[in-house]
């Protein structure tokens, strides 16, 4: 039995390792071609665990969430079978290998960690060792010639992305590994708050918008609720959401409505809501606008509208084609995928409002991954994104956690 609890206990600790250093980059390709692939290749296991898994009494409560994001996906399938804008082998990549991922991590979690207590301090332990070590990283790189290329200067600083492919990486991984101190704190009653420190420091030195906007909200609702501890929540929503409003509203002028400068963003925004009306109501299908895949496989539609005179938005350099989530939503799943996105989204907040009002300590963390994504979602593919899986086996981790805990205290 010993063996076996250090088995898992290993197990849960490299899936966290390798979810996390998934968008690293050595400069060994061979080493970058294998942890680019990682992701794809944990989805596959999580997805045969599903099925093995498929039809035990703990799915059936995972059944209604699951069920609305397979109505959506028959949503795109049904645009990709009528318009036929990409071939099928695209079609099969961006519903398994980009779409899914995040609803896979969700339900493959949920019913691992509900199957009996598993013990995840080979993840705390690897959070500790990475936050300390990205940190020295970056105080170094600081300070003295760096061992790393730096990106593009924002504010004040030349945005660090250390061993990751870019600045947006290092900001998940830290925003992850925060999440995770905080819930540890919370959880196991240890004092996390040094971790925390260098886990902001490293969303600060990331300089993205998104993550900075997103710690502002953080720590403004870690103060209310637990250095302060004020009970009316109804404040926090307030102060959090008036904070979001503020860097939300920045990010969103910037990134959408900037006259008479290049935004791929706005031009992103503005072609899906064309799109929107031209395949209304169910979209273009799978690979067709907005996605990973569609910029993988250079969706015709791309062509059409002229995007490979655009820099970063050609068939090569194509960074920018996919640099936002809803207009992925608006131009591939179109009016019904927009609403199903929308109430997948209400799902799982209202999951996390739940935890949260019975429980700070269990639902503060599921209610900042929402909040995260959502921030992220006008600058990203966010619950596309491959970094998202991480975000929802945390979610799922929490949660049943929770529904123990609810179960056995006493009345």
């Amino acid at each position: 039995m010993k063996v076996k609890n250090i088995k898992q206990r290993s197990l849960i600790g490299i899936i966290f390792l390798l979810l996390l250093l998934t968008m690293t980059s050595t400069g060994i390709s061979v080493i970058d071609s294998v942890l680019g692939h990682m992701d794809e290749l944990m989805e596959l296991v999580l997805l045969l665990y599903i099925l093995l898994n498929i039809k035990s009494r703990i799915a059936k409560k995972i059944y209604p969430v699951c069920c609305i994001w397979l109505v959506m996906l028959a949503v795109g399938l049904c645009g990709s079978l009528l318009w036929r804008e990409q071939s099928m082998a695209a079609i099969i990549v961006d519903v398994v290998f980009t779409c899914s991922k995040f609803m896979v991590a969700y339900a493959a979690g949920y019913l691992y960690f509900s199957k009996r207590d598993r013990d995840v301090s080979a993840v705390y332990r690897i959070a500790r060792i990475l936050v300390v070590a990205l940190t020295i990283l970056s105080v170094h790189d600081l300070i003295f010639p760096a061992f790393f290329d730096k990106a593009d200067f924002r504010y004040f600083l030349y945005s660090q992305r250390l061993f990751f492919i870019h600045p947006t990486y290092l900001t998940h991984a830290a925003v992850t590994l925060l999440l995770i101190f905080v819930y540890e704190q919370m959880d196991r009653k240890v004092n996390n708050m040094s971790y925390m420190v260098m886990s902001s420091y490293l969303i600060v030195v990331a300089m993205r918008t998104k993550g900075i906007g997103f710690l502002g909200v953080f720590w403004l609702m870690y103060a209310y609720l637990f250095l302060f501890k004020f009970k009316e929540k109804g404040a926090m929503y307030l102060g959090g959401g008036l904070v979001a409003v503020i860097f939300g509203m920045s990010a969103i002028k910037d990134y959408f409505f900037t006259a008479g400068r290049y935004s791929p963003r706005q031009i992103l925004l503005q072609d899906s809501w064309m799109l929107f009306k031209r395949y209304f109501p169910i979209g273009a299908g799978f690979a067709a606008f907005g996605s990973p895949t569609a910029a993988n496989y250079y969706s015709p539609l791309y062509t059409e509208l002229g995007y490979e005179n655009n820099w970063g938005m050609g068939p090569v350099e194509n960074m920018f084609l996919s640099d936002s989530f809803w207009p992925c939503i608006l131009g591939q799943f179109g009016f019904f995928g927009l609403v199903l996105m929308c109430c997948v989204i209400f799902v799982f907040m209202k999951k996390a409002v739940k935890m949260l009002k019975r429980d700070k300590r269990e639902g503060f963390v599921p209610f900042m991954i929402m909040l995260y994504l959502l921030i992220s979602s006008f600058a990203e593919t966010s619950f596309f994104n491959p970094t998202s899986m991480l975000l929802f086996l945390i979610f799922a981790y929490i949660e049943v956690n929770a529904a123990k805990r609810e179960r056995f205290r006493p009345i």
